[in-house]
């Protein structure tokens, strides 16, 4: 995902007619920051639930996909505010999976089919 937003970040900012965003250039920093956060997180607990998981990845593609929006609006030569509900909810998704940290563990046990 990082490599494919940086690519087509580059293109689209090369087909922008001068204009730039450092929204748009730096768009991949999110899942790339957010993904290792995520692996350091896993390797000191392994055993977390699906719901942290899930709360992290919307948390990420929230945050994202706010940032994707303020670049294709400040390339277009605009400026808007319509992008700070994106991080609102972004953060509160990242909040909440970081609580769910403490409150829900997958506790896997084997099953004995012999």
């Amino acid at each position: 995902m990082t490599v494919f937003l940086f690519i087509g970040s580059r293109i689209y900012e090369s087909f922008s007619f001068g204009e730039t965003s450092l929204f748009m250039h730096y768009l991949f920093l999110v899942p790339l920051i957010g993904g290792l956060i995520f692996s350091i997180i896993q390797l000191l607990i392994p055993n977390l639930s699906r719901i942290t998981f899930n709360l992290w990845n919307s948390g990420l593609a929230t945050l994202t996909v706010g940032m994707l929006y303020r670049g294709i609006v400040n390339l277009s030569g605009r400026y808007t505010t319509l992008d700070l509900p994106y991080y609102y909810v972004g953060a509160i998704f990242l909040i909440l999976s970081l609580i769910s940290l403490f409150f829900i563990r997958s506790v896997w046990t084997k099953s004995n089919n012999s």
